[in-house]
């Protein structure tokens, strides 16, 4: 090496390398030297090259070495550069030595030769190093590294690094090596392996980490880590852990695993630690905190442990892990799934909001089909219709006359009647349902037809026989007008209308009107009691499914339930139940929403 004190004009950086790495017998190393200002450039040679291992010394002009520049004009610095000229380098490792003669006295600069790169492609097809102890059978337990290609290399030596667990060393000693070339000498072999195993029976133990470290000729000593792990000794099964679940009735925040002890040694200390437990839609977390059990679980027992998670107010379905040691054994792993109600403050909240959310969306479904029952483009025609039909009993009555009023009292009456229903009607039209506004709209339009016939028979016989008119009038009048089959009735009398006349006239006695019959109907206040009663049963009874049916489908099988979309859902669920909700939800549909 290069020395400061013997080389004030020249001097290689602190950091430099000076190790030259082989690809395929070729390649090189650049190094950089301050320079102190005014002093000369060397020249330099590649006196030897001498082969590790063997001694070997080939020729140096294998190696060309020069003085070059440094790209950093700034600076006082040059760069030695050290390559392989044409051929490939014969050599797997070794050292060349650069020389150059400064201030009188010559310097020799060491240069490492290796060829890593070989190395690593050595080791690329490692295998499994993890060996499987079972202490109670010797001789088990062994693991197999394959290497590539070594034709041409001589193999490794071998160490085994002794495990250790908390600081305490295994014994060397029970372990063993050996290569396997398959049959073939190592010249021939296309890969080998090396294959390590236990051969005497350790201490129990539960997990011990250590290294198998290869020697190369090269001086390389890579190093394998391993492991050994104690599988009979301390060992135990789990059960599948039970899924906890939150209700608003009661708070089961337990989870129960069942431990049984595989192995041939008492287990003292049973540790379960989770990992976060996560709602992956909402993006909730819980932590439960870590739980250690003094137990005293012999070979081949069971029992079953109880561990409390926090409580979650969330809704959602928590995902995690929790994880079982048994006295510092490797750790065994079951999945947890917590699925809770909420937003869950106190208890019965989630219950109650769904009930709330529900009667929400039933209460406007009951809105909405009251509006339609009530109104529309159908209530306006009605209203309209009513409307017409009072001016024209209201003409029908000016047209009659004051004498025909009064020789037709019945008829009268009716219209009166009929004029004070029309104007109820008109009066409260929002609240009267619309089969009620459809009957009286029928009854008056049948009163006006019929009514129509009867001005023109009126007026015939005021202006042709004004004499019979105080005869034949009441005839008319006896027909009861209220009669829904007024108007065909009084077509009929006009028809027979010559035949009274003239029998009128002629002095005979009018032929007698039909009887009517004047059948009992319901009072008004019984009908509308009864229709209240009714839709108050039928709504009742209506809200009893819509409640049940949700309840079933919706809360009861659903232990996440209550999030913003389970809310949601419940709103359009009792909003849906009426034919106007249902319709409603059908136009709010879109591209996004409607199903390919």
């Amino acid at each position: 090496m290069l020395s400061n004190a013997a080389e004030p004009g020249l001097r290689l950086k602190k950091g430099e390398a000076t190790t030259m790495q082989l690809k395929d017998g070729k390649g090189f190393v650049r190094m950089r030297f301050e320079k102190a200002a005014g002093a000369s450039v060397p020249e330099v040679t590649v006196a030897s090259i001498v082969e590790a291992g063997t001694g070997r010394q080939l020729d140096g002009d294998s190696l060309k070495a020069e003085w070059r520049p440094s790209s950093n004009e700034a600076l006082t610095e040059i760069d030695l550069v050290v390559k392989t000229v044409n051929a490939a380098l014969p050599i797997s490792s070794g050292t060349a030595h650069v020389q150059y003669t400064l201030d009188g006295k010559l310097h020799d600069l060491p240069i490492a030769i290796t060829t890593r790169l070989a190395i690593e492609e050595r080791l690329k097809r490692a295998s499994s190093t993890t060996i499987q102890l079972n202490v109670t059978d010797l001789g088990t337990g062994e693991a197999f590294i394959v290497f590539g290609r070594l034709s041409g290399v001589r193999p490794p030596e071998v160490r085994i690094l002794a495990p250790q667990q908390d600081g305490t060393l295994l014994p060397v000693s029970a372990f063993a090596h050996e290569w396997d070339k398959n049959g073939r000498a190592w010249d021939e072999a296309q890969a080998v392996t090396l294959r390590v195993w236990i051969k005497e029976k350790l201490p129990p133990f539960s997990e011990a980490s250590g290294s198998i470290i290869l020697r190369w000729p090269e001086g390389e000593q890579p190093h394998i880590p391993f492991k050994v792990v104690d599988s009979t000794t301390r060992n135990f099964a789990l059960s599948r852990a039970a899924e906890s679940v939150f209700t608003h009735f009661q708070e089961e925040n337990v989870v129960r695993v069942g431990v049984e002890n595989k192995g041939i040694a008492r287990i003292n200390k049973i540790r379960f630690v989770f990992t976060p437990l996560t709602d992956g839609e909402n993006k909730n977390e819980i932590q439960p905190e870590a739980k250690e059990e003094t137990v005293a679980l012999e070979r081949n027992q069971f029992q079953t442990f109880a561990i409390r998670l926090p409580r979650v107010q969330q809704a959602g379905v928590y995902q995690g892990v929790l994880k079982v040691t048994a006295d510092g054994s490797p750790a065994q792993s079951v999945a947890i799934t917590v699925r809770s109600r909420g937003p869950c403050v106190y208890y019965g909240v989630p219950f109650l909001l769904f009930l709330l959310t529900l009667t929400i969306g039933y209460g406007v479904s009951l809105v909405l089909a009251a509006w339609i029952d009530l109104g529309g483009e159908q209530r306006n025609s009605t209203l309209l219709s009513l409307h017409s039909s009072r001016q024209d009993l209201e003409r029908i009555v000016s047209q009659l006359g004051a004498d025909a009023v009064r020789l037709l009292p019945r008829t009268k009456l009716a219209i009166d009647s009929m004029l004070l229903d029309i104007a109820e009607c008109l009066a409260v039209a929002q609240r009267k349902p619309q089969v009620e506004l459809d009957a009286v709209r029928q009854k008056a339009g049948a009163l006006a037809t019929g009514l129509r016939h009867l001005v023109r028979a009126v007026t015939h016989i005021q202006t042709h026989r004004p004499e019979t008119a105080a005869q034949v009038f009441p005839k008319f009048d006896a027909l009861n007008p209220t009669a829904a089959d007024y108007g065909d009735r009084l077509s009929q009398e006009i028809l027979n209308l010559p035949a009274r006349v003239g029998g009128a006239a002629e002095g005979g006695a009018p032929a007698a009107a039909p009887p009517f019959i004047v059948e009992a109907e319901p009072t008004q206040a019984e009908l509308i009691a009864k229709r209240d009663w009714m839709k108050l049963l039928i709504q009742m009874t209506t809200w009893f499914a819509v409640f049940s049916t949700a309840c079933l489908t919706i809360y009861v099988g659903e232990n996440d339930y209550g999030t913003f979309t389970d809310y949601l859902q419940t709103v359009l669920y009792g909003l849906g139940i009426s034919t106007a909700g249902a319709g409603i939800i059908s136009k709010a549909s879109s591209k996004f929403t409607k199903k390919a």
